[in-house]
């Protein structure tokens, strides 16, 4: 499974909803959207490329591994949401009108829990650069003139293009042994 933008714009509608109706605090808020970030971001995916991944013998032989679909890893990805959630937080706390604050935390988030991929016993570690901050004015200025869906629309967007010019470099391993290099893989 890939990012998927829709569930996160139901996440983040979900928890601007629950907000407005149950009265809940910013801080309850900023836990929601956090948990709805680091649930949407738990299925990124990138694939072993370029290599070429290769079992070290003579000759070397490609590895089963080579062009392998990996997923991040969920643990990892979670430890971050109490930062995130804090970042969410101190924007609110700030009157930060284009999110700017949680902006940064998420492109935080990104390089923090973004090192380790894995499936089917093939893995990369390494780090994630987030190319491009998430624009948050956009999605607040959107909710200034319409409704908090057209929030969570604007800021799913905002996220999801973040993310999905991520890149990911580092070393890759084979389950069969193969080892290769992972570089400029953006996540999917």
């Amino acid at each position: 499974m890939a990012l998927d933008q829709l569930a996160l714009q139901n996440g983040i509608l979900d928890a601007f909803n629950s907000t407005q109706t149950q009265n809940k605090s910013s801080s309850d808020t900023a836990s929601a959207l956090a948990a709805a970030i680091v649930e949407y971001a738990s299925a990124a995916e990138i694939m072993l490329l370029p290599g070429p991944m290769m079992i070290p013998s003579t000759p070397p032989v490609v590895s089963i591994a080579q062009g392998t679909t990996v997923k991040v890893d969920s643990n990892i990805a979670s430890t971050g949401q109490s930062a995130l959630e804090a970042a969410f937080k101190a924007s609110f706390d700030a009157g930060d009108p284009i999110m700017a604050i949680a902006a940064t935390g998420i492109v935080a988030y990104t390089a923090a829990s973004f090192t380790l991929f894995s499936a089917a016993g093939h893995s990369a570690t390494g780090v994630t650069v987030m190319a491009t901050p998430p624009d948050l004015g956009t999605a607040m200025d959107a909710g200034k003139s319409g409704s908090v869906t057209d929030t969570a629309i604007a800021m799913a967007s905002a996220i999801h293009l973040s993310f999905t010019v991520s890149v990911f470099s580092g070393a890759g391993i084979g389950i069969d042994g193969g080892l290769g290099s992972v570089i400029g893989q953006m996540l999917t």
